[in-house]
Formats: structure tokens, C-alpha cells, sequence
């Protein structure tokens, strides 16, 4: 799915319009058989847009990824290494996936399944271009 096959062109829509959009990319994605949840973020950790199924803090949620991707990009400048592409966590058979979305966004997903995380990785990396387009 891209954002022509929702009918409209990012540079000519209306804020408001551009949220719609990320609401109906994130809906999509969260349909996905594996994801629990799934939001586009700031890189300073605020709410862009948001799919949750459960009812959770999306604010604190929203931080505390940004934090870690935050965190992570600061440990590999140690390294002299590049910022991350993705971040994934895992642990008690769910999983946490942060794609770098341009660079004011982060695309992140709660995964109920670990087994379907690169499956899930490779679907948000097919749509991180068309999320940095529609925050930039």
C-alpha cells in the first residue's frame, strides 16, 4: 500500500488531510494478523497518529519508544556508527519494531507475536518512505 493508492499527493494535502492518510496506512497495518498496535511518532516522542486494539498511555508509549530509538542512536555514535534503520525488542513473545519514518518520524508497532516480526519489519519498511512524506 502506498499513498497514491490513496488517492492523493502528500505535497498538496492539508494537515489534517496528511493525518487521515497516516490513520488509514496505521489501520491497515494493525490489521495485520501479529500486530497489537501500531503509531507514527516524533522523534522527540509525540503522537503523530496512532491504531491501538488495546487501551494503553499511547503518550507514554509514544515516549519511551522514541526514548529508546533515541538512546540506541546515541550509543552507536560512540562507535561512530550511523543512526539505526530499525530497532526491534523482544521479550515474553511480544516484540517492540521502530522504523525510522524520514527524519521527524519513527513508525513503531507492538507485535503479539514474535514469529511474525520480520514479516511485519519488511510490510513497515514497504511504508516508511510514505510516512516521511506525509510528516514532513
Amino acid at each position: 500500500m502506498h499513498i497514491n493508492d490513496y488517492g492523493d499527493v502528500p505535497g498538496k494535502m492539508s494537515m489534517v488531510d496528511k493525518i487521515e492518510k497516516l490513520k488509514q496506512i496505521l489501520s491497515d497495518l494493525a490489521k495485520q494478523d501479529g500486530v497489537d498496535g501500531v503509531l507514527v511518532v516524533s522523534r522527540g516522542g509525540l503522537v503523530i497518529a496512532s491504531s491501538l486494539t488495546r487501551d494503553i498511555h499511547e503518550e507514554t508509549f509514544a515516549a519511551m519508544s522514541a526514548t529508546m530509538v533515541g538512546a540506541s542512536t546515541a550509543a552507536l555514535a560512540e562507535y561512530n556508527k550511523p543512526a539505526p534503520d530499525v530497532f526491534y525488542v523482544t521479550g515474553g513473545g511480544y516484540g517492540l519494531i521502530a522504523i525510522a519514518a524520514g527524519e521527524r518520524g519513527l513508525l513503531v508497532a507492538m507485535i503479539s507475536d514474535i514469529n511474525k516480526m520480520q514479516g511485519i519489519a519488511t510490510q513497515m519498511g514497504e511504508l516508511k518512505e510514505d510516512v516521511a512524506e506525509l510528516v514532513k
